[in-house]
């Protein structure tokens, strides 16, 4: 039997601690519905699974699929497993109602994923998709989250921020990436053009839609910025148009799956 991929691929770590850190998550829930704990917190439930179990998942992803859409090596098994238990660590402080030192894991977390990533992009040897410019962005979104997350749990920054730097991880860092990836992977479930190797970008890239994805990208966050730092609730327009225009472009929901598979016909089903 072959072996998918390679044994120090690091969504083979992250994957199943990000399913560990989801149970975390929701086990504040029937912990308290059956009386083992006392009083239950949504803001733990929150940051477990933005900072947790879903973050789990990103880095296994990009910390595998970089590396390959870019000819570079993986990080080192020694660095996996200690990013891992940072992660780890986290999810506990948020669970004992430590908020800043659980956000300041994640500042510390958030720069070690980021700083992979800088690094194997710049040793590059092949470039990645368009797409991959909303993932630049949804990291800096993600930057800006941690740093907003962990001033306003030491007080340092005013209380009255604190949706804006949740709501920069949710609807900033994970949209942003989700829309970076699945505009290039989307059409390719769909038939639309050739599965990736991993080792090469075939397409040609073209400086007029990178252009066009940063411009994207960039109004999310600023959408973000005005709507949950400023008050102006009308921004969400902006950034659903922007969201819009991404995913028309990419993935093209009017158009019917080219592929007679389970996955192509799902897919086409959700973004139809």
């Amino acid at each position: 039997m072959e072996l998918h991929g390679q044994p120090t691929d690091p969504y083979r770590i992250f994957f199943p601690l990000g399913i560990v850190l989801g149970v975390m998550g929701v086990a504040i829930w029937p912990l308290y519905y059956f009386g083992v704990t006392a009083n239950y917190s949504g803001r733990v439930h929150a940051f477990v699974q933005t900072d947790g179990f879903l973050y789990a998942f990103i880095a296994g992803f990009l910390l595998t699929a970089i590396p390959r859409f870019t000819g570079t090596d993986s990080p080192s098994l020694r660095t996996q497993y200690v990013l891992a238990a940072m992660l780890l660590l986290c999810a506990f402080a948020f669970e004992l109602w430590a908020f800043p030192v659980g956000n300041a894991l994640f500042v510390a977390i958030h720069a070690t994923v980021a700083t992979l990533v800088i690094r194997r992009f710049r040793r590059r040897k092949h470039d990645p998709p368009e797409t991959f410019s909303l993932i630049g962005l949804g990291m800096m979104a993600g930057a800006l989250a941690a740093v907003v997350d962990f001033g306003v749990a030491c007080n340092a920054i005013l209380p009255s921020l604190d949706l804006l730097g949740r709501r920069l991880l949710s609807e900033g860092m994970v949209l942003l990436l989700v829309l970076g990836v699945g505009g290039f992977l989307g059409p390719r479930l769909l038939g639309f053009a050739a599965l990736p190797k991993f080792d090469t970008v075939e397409d040609a890239r073209s400086t007029k839609n990178i252009l066009f994805y940063k411009a994207a990208g960039i109004t999310v966050l600023l959408s973000i910025v005005a709507e949950y730092g400023f008050g102006l609730s009308t921004m969400a327009f902006l950034r659903a148009a922007a969201v819009t225009a991404v995913i028309l472009t990419t993935v093209r929901p009017w158009r019917r799956p080219a592929v007679r598979t389970t996955l192509a016909w799902r897919v086409g089903r959700h973004t139809g």
